[in-house]
């Protein structure tokens, strides 16, 4: 592992302290750390990146934050293929591997390929409109369909790999990754 990139969430580290932190051990073990321009900014320490440098010039991202943090770079890090590691800092952390208290070791261990990586389904939701793609989208926990707030009922077409499914008419719909419907049980 040579290159890491460090998905801070900074509303749970304000001052950049545990950030700075893990970019400090990441170095002195030889791990280059890339971090968004506003981290730079902050705590002075690692390579400054853009979003589309940042996630593909990463060998992995590691999300420093909870669970939301973790879904949300899992779903940037998918576009471009790259595997996450979620370093907890919020209360939880059913999604993440560690927590900060460890962060160190894991620094090692990926250092010196003591690792696995664990496939995760993940979803990818595409809006169409008069058959015109509007938006696509990743998601790791589930997507959400619902209807406009004055709207009628809404119909909906779900397809795997191209290959319609089933159709729906209603007020919405949530599909789940197994991830994600964990949350519902």
């Amino acid at each position: 592992m040579k290159r890491i990139g460090l998905f801070t969430n900074l509303s749970k580290d304000v001052h950049g302290t545990k950030t700075s932190w893990i970019v400090a051990k990441a170095n002195s073990l030889g791990i280059e750390i890339l971090v968004a321009p506003h981290i730079y900014d902050l705590i002075g320490k690692g390579i400054a990146a853009e979003e589309n440098a940042f996630f593909s010039q990463s060998d992995i991202v590691i999300s420093l934050g909870g669970d939301g943090t973790l879904l949300h770079a899992a779903c940037k890090a998918a576009q471009y293929n790259k595997p996450i590691m979620g370093i907890n800092m919020g209360n939880l952390g059913f999604l993440t591997d560690t927590d900060v208290a460890h962060a160190e070791e894991a620094l090692l261990a990926l250092k010196e390929k003591r690792y696995f990586i664990e496939k995760r389904m993940m979803l990818k939701g595409i809006v169409v409109r008069d058959k015109i793609e509007q938006l696509s989208f990743f998601a790791f926990n589930d997507i959400g369909i619902m209807k406009e707030l004055v709207s009628r009922i809404i119909h909906l077409k779900a397809s795997i790999n191209g290959h319609e499914i089933n159709s729906y008419s209603g007020d919405g719909l949530i599909v789940s990754s197994p991830t994600g419907s964990s949350a519902y049980s």
